[in-house]
């Protein structure tokens, strides 16, 4: 009886382990393919119709001896035409702050994009409503990282699996 549950157990988990290595595989292919894509995308001048501060704090520490510090990020609101149709977008200012935990320095890069007015941004040719305000791709390694993962418990939930059906036989 223990025997059974504990296989029963070993399965469901191999079973998740699988499962979750596939959505992390297919996810971070799809977010890497899209940052390849991203990179080959027209560029359009859009006029900033908001931008501003928004504050992140980061808690690291025990529960009892915690430490919370803020940084600071510039966001921006934009609009751009393309063939004619309006379209809007937000993203995270390309210029940020030397020092993000600095709300100085954050003011002075919100009142730099403030006076600019305006901003070269980058469409997606398929879906115009989809841009952003970078061309070179988004950093990969968050999702080769994920990638990684992925591929581990692809690996690590087959053998399992595997050993388990084996032991069946």
């Amino acid at each position: 009886m223990h025997r059974k549950l504990l296989n029963v157990l070993y399965f469901l988990f191999s079973l998740a382990m699988l499962a979750t290595g596939v959505v992390a595989v297919m996810a971070s292919m799809t977010e890497l393919n899209k940052n390849r894509l991203a990179a080959t995308w027209p560029e359009v001048t859009a006029d900033i119709t908001k931008v501003w501060i928004k504050p992140i704090t980061i808690r690291t520490g025990t529960q009892n001896n915690q430490y919370a510090s803020t940084i600071y990020e510039v966001n921006l609101e934009y609009a751009y035409r393309v063939n004619g149709k309006s379209y809007s977008g937000q993203s995270i200012a390309p210029r940020q702050a030397a020092d993000l935990s600095s709300i100085k320095q954050a003011e002075a890069v919100a009142n730099y994009y403030e006076t600019a007015s305006r901003l070269q941004i980058y469409y997606n040719p398929l879906n115009v409503a989809e841009s952003r305000s970078v061309h070179r791709p988004i950093s990969s390694s968050f999702w080769i990282f994920i990638l990684a993962i992925g591929l581990v418990n692809v690996i690590s939930g087959t053998a399992i699996l595997r050993q388990l059906l084996r032991r069946k036989s």
